[in-house]
């Protein structure tokens, strides 16, 4: 089985929220033992420290598809990977494998109130603490809703998203957490 992940879709820029999201659950963003320095991560797996203003930038980059380490302790690690998928759609994943249980809640309850408190700016949640949906394309499903192999243990989408989801059953629950989104909530 594959690592637990969280995905949140949104079609605002992550470079506009993001840093102070992963602060807020408790993840710091710089790398223990450096100079305020982050830790983006190449597509080989080396690290790369980068100060806050190139962090920034580096956010804010119209080609945005940037991996990046954050740490909840010296030992606890969080990877997160920022991607615009679209003119409109941005992708946030957090890779929840270096973390306990409670980190992970943490990180699980932070997504749901951003989703709460930002619904109009959502176009989806995927969390998946245990990884059975790692493989599936979730930014296909996201952009054009239809069928999935298996459920993640939570789902949040737009209504009329929803909707084109039908193929998960009659689980959907409307206008939750907030108006104008629904949930779905696979079994454990």
């Amino acid at each position: 089985m594959s690592d637990g992940f969280l995905t949140l879709y949104s079609d605002s820029a992550p470079h506009q929220w993001l840093p102070d999201w992963l602060t807020g659950m408790g993840a710091r963003l710089t790398a223990p033992g450096t100079e305020e320095q982050i830790a983006f991560i190449d597509l080989e797996g080396d690290l790369h420290l980068v100060d806050r203003d190139a962090f920034s930038r580096a956010l804010a980059d119209e080609e945005l598809n940037r991996t990046f380490q954050t740490w909840f302790s010296g030992s606890d690690d969080m990877i997160v990977t920022a991607r615009r998928l679209s003119d409109h759609l941005y992708s946030v994943t957090c890779y929840l494998d270096g973390l306990d249980t409670a980190e992970i809640d943490a990180v699980a309850l932070a997504a749901g109130e951003r989703v709460a408190r930002t619904a109009a700016e959502v176009v989806a949640l995927v969390v998946d603490r245990r990884g059975v949906t790692a493989d599936f394309d979730w930014d296909a499903f996201v952009a054009s809703p239809g069928a999935v192999a298996a459920v993640p243990d939570l789902l949040i989408m737009k209504n009329d998203s929803a909707r084109s989801a039908g193929d998960l059953g009659d689980e959907w629950r409307r206008d939750d957490p907030v108006p104008g989104l629904a949930r779905f909530s696979g079994s454990a």
